[in-house]
């Protein structure tokens, strides 16, 4: 994986993988969906070691559901934003004709409330 080297490219790539990982998702593509889980991941091990995770707050206005989604997952845990991205993943979580875009966020949420998301 190239390495990322600065912020701003940090956040370029998480966007562009949780893109690719939404289309992933609902096209099947376990491969895809895998492939850029790992740069999400890898964006966001990177941010938590600049202390800079709070940068994607910003997508959690995203138009792209998936963006939001993904960025909700992984800012849950940080109590400054904790309760938008509870409110990002039920508004998602209710929203007809995403297919299972909307039960991913459904079971993030859950998951959180039950103590048991590690991400």
């Amino acid at each position: 994986m190239k390495k990322i080297k600065n912020t701003k490219e940090a956040i370029d790539v998480f966007i562009d993988a949780a893109t690719k990982h939404t289309t992933a998702t609902l096209g099947g593509d376990y491969k895809t969906c895998n492939k850029n889980y790992d740069k999400m991941a890898n964006v966001v091990d990177y941010l938590k070691k600049e202390n800079a995770l709070y940068e994607l707050e910003d997508l959690l206005n995203s138009k792209n559901v998936g963006v939001r989604t993904c960025a909700a997952a992984y800012l849950i845990s940080v109590d400054s934003v904790s309760k938008k991205c509870q409110s990002v993943l039920s508004e998602i979580s209710h929203t007809e004709g995403i297919g299972i875009l909307q039960f991913n966020a459904e079971m993030v949420l859950k998951e959180w409330e039950c103590g048991r998301l590690k991400l």
